[in-house]
């Protein structure tokens, strides 16, 4: 069992983040390491965390912000695409992609 628990994130305070990997057609993937992303589906708005449940959804075009582990926020302007969450790791898939 405490082998469990020390794989779960909860042990000692050890410092989680997720990985945000941004994917285009004609550009080279981005990767950053964040506290959280902001974004925007046809439900509304959603704040993504470390742990959150497995997700997907569809992008309505208004910007993504990516808080990083450094405290910088990097801001993006999707074209066309979606979302993935899935094991601390969220995925956008889109067609273009300004800013950052």
């Amino acid at each position: 069992m405490a082998a469990l628990q020390s794989t779960s994130g909860h042990d000692g305070g050890q410092h989680q983040h997720l990985l945000v990997r941004l994917l285009t057609p004609n550009q080279p993937p981005i990767e950053l390491n964040a506290q959280s992303v902001s974004l925007h589906d046809s439900i509304g708005q959603r704040q993504i965390l470390v742990r959150h449940a497995n997700l997907a959804g569809i992008l309505d075009g208004k910007p993504v912000a990516v808080a990083l582990t450094d405290g910088q926020i990097r801001e993006f302007l999707p074209t066309g695409g979606f979302y993935e969450v899935s094991n601390d790791t969220v995925t956008l898939m889109v067609t273009s992609l300004q800013g950052g």
